[in-house]
């Protein structure tokens, strides 16, 4: 059950197309096409928007594996830390001030796309800022 100062929204986002170019790293002067990615968005926020102080926390993993291959996933560990993290601010966030964005993405295997994704077409929805 929910700490009654915080409300919990679930968010679906498709990522239809985009391009990610890189500068630098293993992909560094490449420009990575994507489509069709899906991420799952839960948003934990303090019940009285007044109290909203600044911008989200966003905590990012993700559930994809490589392209090639069947399987849960490489970050498994990653999803359930972050599962376990959402379920103890969704019950004790006594007094907590900003909202919480935990963003479970896909595309990542192929370049960070569903990261980029996000930063590049949701972000600003969910007043995230780095």
């Amino acid at each position: 059950m929910a700490h009654w100062e915080v409300d919990v929204q679930v968010d679906f986002f498709h990522a239809k197309s985009g391009a990610n170019s890189f500068v630098s790293g293993l992909f560094g002067g490449k420009t990575l096409i994507y489509s069709d990615l899906y991420h799952i968005i839960l948003r934990i926020l303090p019940k009285y928007a007044s109290e909203a102080e600044g911008s989200a926390i966003l905590v990012s993993s993700h559930f994809d594996t490589v392209f090639s291959t069947e399987g849960a996933g490489d970050c498994s560990s990653c999803v359930a830390v972050m599962l376990e993290l959402a379920r103890g601010v969704f019950q004790w966030a006594h007094g907590f001030n900003n909202s919480v964005i935990f963003l479970f993405n896909t595309g990542e295997e192929e370049g960070l796309n569903g990261a980029y994704s996000f930063i590049t077409q949701v972000c600003s929805i969910y007043d995230v800022s780095a």
